[in-house]
């Protein structure tokens, strides 16, 4: 629940609600918090300008294990054990937020392939590459 103007609304079920509070003109109600919405869930997301660096560190980095989409389907994925991740499914073990990325990027995953890139990338190119990955989830992050 957040509050919007004094009313108290669930932000992952506003296709069926309505204003809760009759004193907000519905026009405002309808027109400001579907922003607010969009904004909520696409926190954490690439922007269009750093998705291409995204792309191009995930290709270099990542793709051999996951794949081109990010389904775990790379060439080496088949010799793994345990398999890569399906980047584009939720949840992750370590959560899928571009932090909680980030922090498997610098430490890696025990006891499988996925190793840290501390020595590898900067921490802005973790972050970046982070902020690529989450767009792969497709999803909004209110849902999980």
């Amino acid at each position: 629940m957040i509050k919007v103007i004094g009313a108290d609304v669930n932000i992952c079920n506003y296709a069926n609600m309505q204003s809760p509070d009759h004193n907000i003109p519905s026009r405002l109600f309808s027109s400001v918090l579907p922003l607010l919405l969009l904004g909520l869930c696409t926190v954490g997301l690439a922007e269009p300008s750093e998705t291409s660096r995204g792309k191009e560190l995930f290709s270099v980095h990542c793709q051999t294990c996951h794949g081109p989409a990010g389904k775990g389907d790379g060439p080496a994925s088949q010799a793994l054990e345990p398999r890569p991740r399906d980047l584009t499914s939720r949840p992750y073990k370590q959560g899928c937020g571009p932090g909680a990325i980030v922090n498997t990027l610098k430490s890696g995953v025990p006891n499988s392939a996925m190793v840290s890139f501390e020595g590898t990338l900067s921490n802005d190119e973790m972050w970046t590459l982070a902020r690529y990955v989450r767009s792969l989830q497709g999803q909004c992050c209110c849902q999980d």
